[in-house]
């Protein structure tokens, strides 16, 4: 039997699919829906593919139930490959999930989520019956079989001959490519010519290339001599002993032996790697710094009243002393200038103004760094 519709739904949705069918055959639209069509002894699957192959549409009723069914999914592919139109009808307020989400990802829904349901059942079976109606083809005249003789006519001997017959005036035929009068003409827009190109720039005169060479060769030698004043320029000295705080603690510590190592020994200082990496100061947080502190032996025979350490470029700074450390002790001293710099330049000042000092002490690799003789302030 001939059909223009099939319906898909869920078990749980059976009494709104009998419902949507019985208004739709009032309206004249023939629907097929399971299992009432399926004739018996006939293959389930193949029946239902066959119904669906041939209908004009397929409407979906969408709920949770036929979200979640197999059978359904499979209609509503099926008839997407066959081309056939599906009309989703959501009856329940949710979304396509899976293999559902992707086919009908571009469909149109017609929602009925709202109660009452009949206003929704109503449009629905208005605009599917107009839509069937639309789809139906039109049936083509058959042609008659007999084709009909044209009918010849015996003139008699006694009439005559009939007048002839006026000139009909040839008309013009209009030109093939003359556009009807009901076409628009196309307005061709003007294209802007395109931008000349930039002029190539002018080369240069011998005068302005030596020109040039000689304010680069000035400028390099500026910035040179610049770099080779801050290398040079001296460092400010350190405060006397007499500014340093009579009452300031006394650094102590038992007398070392320090091994001979590299040094500057004119200046009357000596250091030595031995002993290792201090690892007991507590207030020292980074790693870094850590590798920076250096047991300061005093071996002169004067109490050291100033430490001072810095890069080779930069001044000599802050004095890292806040007492005195007599002759004969040691004492670990944190000589980090704040840098990751491990070469620095270290001096000692002692209490009658003379000094002792060592340049390019490694920090980071060193661990003792001894004073065993003084210069004489200048």
């Amino acid at each position: 039997m001939a059909h223009d519709l099939f319906i898909s739904y869920s078990t749980q949705d059976k009494a709104i699919a009998d419902r949507l069918c019985h208004e739709l055959e009032a309206k004249g639209v023939r629907c097929w829906m399971a299992p009432r069509d399926i004739t018996y002894g006939s293959d389930w699957q193949q029946s239902i593919l066959d119904a669906i192959a041939q209908a004009k549409a397929l409407v979906l009723v969408f709920s949770a139930g036929a979200n979640t069914s197999s059978t359904v999914r499979k209609e509503v592919l099926a008839a997407v490959e066959s081309n056939v139109l599906v009309i989703p009808f959501r009856v329940e307020d949710v979304r396509p999930q899976g293999a559902l989400r992707f086919n009908l990802i571009d469909v149109h829904w017609l929602d009925a989520v709202t109660p009452p349901l009949d206003p929704h059942i109503d449009l629905l079976v208005d605009r599917v019956a107009r839509l069937t109606r639309d789809i139906e083809p039109e049936p083509e005249p058959e042609p008659d079989p007999r084709p009909t003789p044209p009918k010849r006519r015996r003139r008699k001997a006694a009439d005559p001959d009939p007048p002839p017959a006026p000139e009909a005036e040839e008309e013009e035929a209009p030109a093939i490519n003359d556009p009807a009068p009901s076409d628009p003409v196309p307005v061709l827009t003007p294209v802007p010519p395109a931008p000349p190109p930039p002029a190539p720039k002018p080369a240069l005169t011998g005068e302005e290339k030596q020109r040039r060479q000689t304010f680069l060769i000035i400028a390099g030698a500026v910035v040179l001599g610049l770099l080779l004043l801050a290398i040079l320029w001296p460092k400010p000295g350190p405060p006397s002993p007499s500014d340093s705080d009579s009452g300031s603690p006394s650094y102590s510590g038992n007398s070392s032996d320090s091994g001979s190592g590299s040094g500057d020994s004119s200046s009357g200082v000596s250091s030595s790697t031995s002993g290792g990496t201090v690892s007991d100061i507590s207030t020292l947080s980074s790693s870094d710094d850590k590798n920076r502190v250096v047991e300061i032996v005093n071996q002169t025979g004067k109490p050291m009243v100033g430490l001072y350490a810095s890069a080779p470029t930069s001044s000599w700074g802050a004095n890292r002393m806040s007492g005195t450390l007599p002759s004969g002790s040691s004492y670990r001293f944190n000589l980090s200038d704040g840098t990751a710099e491990c070469y620095l330049d270290v001096k000692g000042v002692f209490d009658d103004g003379a000094y002792s000092s060592t340049s390019r002490f490694h920090v980071c690799g060193q661990s003792t760094l001894t004073f065993t003789a003084t210069v004489a302030p200048s």
